[in-house]
């Protein structure tokens, strides 16, 4: 029991880790006005690739 809790915390560390990072990305794209074709930021992205033919 104990090895699954501490797999899960590792997961979940795994997964605030790339939200943070994720979120400070979207952060500083927009903060700083980086143009979308040097660096788009994140939730750019996903729009574009949810609206690809064949995703959903």
């Amino acid at each position: 029991m104990k090895l699954l809790w501490k797999r899960s915390e590792n997961s979940r560390l795994a997964i605030l880790t790339i939200m943070v990072l994720l979120l400070i990305w979207e952060g500083a794209v927009r903060a700083f006005g980086v143009r979308e074709f040097l660096l788009p930021p994140p939730t750019k992205i996903l729009t574009e690739f949810l609206a690809q033919p064949g995703f959903c």
